[in-house]
């Protein structure tokens, strides 16, 4: 480097040399992980009289887009379950509305699961209950809106019992199962918006 300036005394132009000496301000190398990370972290800092200082940090997404998930859906309306029950000599039957929390699996285009977003394209869900007999309890539903919390909407399918006379007993071929569907409609939580939601709460 030349340092080129004028002198009004004696009206010349002088150079000065100025030597530069090459020096690292930061740098950045390959590394291998034995895990793979959800989030890398990325730091670069600066050593001067053995005093390490940060310049600043970054945090990247180490995680590719997903075409599943798994969640939790909360049906805002409720289902009706029939109880034949055995009084003064009779049968009666007792209407039990009750809401269940379902476990859901998501197939969809590949997403980003980690940032929030709004979730345009519907995703396909399918999911049982988590108590009861799941396996008589069927829910499919197409969800939309953000991708940490979603509504839902779509078909249930029930099977429920039914009797043929109720002055004979319920048993044998006096009873029989239905397969009925049902409109559904509600809220769906993925399950890393209940993840961090219980690590915000357990801080």
């Amino acid at each position: 480097m030349i340092l080129d300036f004028a002198l009004k005394a004696e009206a010349t132009t002088r150079k000065i040399p100025i030597t530069l000496e090459t020096m690292s301000f930061a740098a950045g190398a390959v590394f291998d992980t034995s895990h793979l990370p959800s989030d890398l972290e990325v730091r670069a800092y600066f050593t001067a009289d053995d005093k390490e200082s940060d310049i600043g940090k970054e945090t990247f997404l180490n995680e590719k887009k997903y075409w599943y998930d798994f969640s939790l859906a909360v049906p805002v309306n409720t289902s009706d379950d029939l109880r034949y029950s055995s009084t003064g000599g009779g049968f009666t039957v007792n209407k039990i509305e009750k809401t269940n929390v379902w476990a859901l699996v998501n197939l969809g285009l590949p997403r980003d699961l980690k940032k929030t977003h709004v979730q345009y394209v519907p995703v396909f869900g399918y999911g049982i209950p988590i108590t009861g007999q799941p396996l008589k309890h069927h829910m499919f539903v197409a969800t939309v809106g953000l991708n940490k919390a979603n509504v839902f909407a779509g078909l249930r399918l029930d099977r429920k019992q039914f009797i043929h006379d109720f002055s004979k007993p319920i048993a044998g071929d006096n009873t029989f199962q239905v397969w009925r569907t049902h409109l559904t409609y509600g809220i769906n939580f993925p399950v890393s918006t209940i993840v961090d939601a219980l690590k915000k709460k357990a801080k």
